[in-house]
């Protein structure tokens, strides 16, 4: 989940070379025989790496599902080949033994490259990650593990040190801290909108007070009233709502990027907010109204 994964350029066999130069990258990661199990990656096909897969063996890989969508989709991966670099280099050709889940290395808002696995045993690192699961508080393994690398390798350094949860939470800081931000002017803005449409509803209705009296006084009933002024008032609530959705859906689409498991056309956004400003502009031309119908209609006109 850390930012700074490996990428490389690969050729598959049987693909024409990349045009203009271009090469094909891939996330590449070396990893041991248990690693897909500890991390809850689904084998989908093939096999998983093996201590038979040493240094003196055929060179093999394990491919995600998205590299064998887009290179095989309608063959089987097992057996296909792939090397590093385009396809006149001299690296060798790398058999493909398994087909896994796509998962997100560099964080769960940037979306992944195509994935394929090495086993370490035929590349060695000069530096790993140890990933170890835990059935309880991941936290209290950190010092019997710290301990047990020492006792291998007393010179050997430990660092970052940290819990998946720790690992997802900073890949998503940045987009926490920008949607939280977003959400709080939101809501501002929301408040100040209904505030301001009631204020401005309230007002027009209010002034209607004279109109009012006289409807009812050459026999106009309060239901009739009612529903004229709430007719009238919401006739231009609904102008205001298709404008202001026809804005959020152009912004929105300016604002996809900062967004994680919701689209910028959001339903449930989309139709809380017009319900909700509308329910206010209702209010706003309920109350002033029924107070003017409750008035008894000569009071109203000898006011004016």
């Amino acid at each position: 989940m850390a930012p700074g994964g490996w990428q490389n350029a690969f050729h598959v066999e049987g693909e024409p070379p990349e045009e203009g130069g271009v090469f094909t990258f891939a996330e590449v990661s070396s990893v041991s025989a248990d690693y897909f199990a500890t991390m809850g990656i689904p084998l989908l096909r093939g096999r998983e790496f093996t201590r038979s897969d040493g240094v003196d063996a055929p060179r093999v890989v394990i491919v995600d599902e998205m590299l064998a969508e887009r290179y095989w989709p309608n063959d089987d991966p097992i057996g296909k080949r792939l090397k590093f670099g385009d396809y006149t280099s001299d690296n060798p050709w790398m058999e493909v033994v398994g087909v896994v889940g796509h998962v997100k290395v560099n964080g769960v808002v940037r979306e992944a490259l195509p994935q394929w696995y090495m086993p370490h045993w035929q590349d060695n690192d000069r530096a790993y990650f140890v990933a170890v699961k835990s059935a309880g508080d991941p936290t209290r393994l950190i010092e019997p593990i710290r301990q047990a690398v020492l006792a291998v390798d007393p010179a050997q350094p430990i660092a970052e040190v940290n819990t998946m949860t720790a690992y997802v939470g900073a890949s998503t800081a940045d987009g926490r801290f920008m949607a939280i931000l977003l959400g709080t002017f939101a809501a501002a803005a929301l408040l100040l909108s209904a505030v301001g449409i009631y204020g401005v509803m309230a007002q027009a209705t209010a002034e209607r007070g004279h109109e009012i009296g006289v409807r009812i006084a050459l026999g106009a009933t309060g239901g009739e009233v009612l529903g004229m002024v709430v007719r009238q008032g919401m006739v231009r609530v609904a102008v205001g709502v298709i404008l202001g959705v026809a804005l959020a859906i152009a912004i929105g689409r300016l604002m996809a990027g900062s967004l994680f498991g919701v689209s910028a056309l959001d339903p449930a956004t989309f139709v809380a907010a017009p319900l909700f400003l509308s329910a206010v502009a209702l209010t706003a031309s309920l109350v002033p109204a029924r107070r003017a119908v409750d008035v008894d209609p000569v009071r109203a006109l000898q006011a004016e």
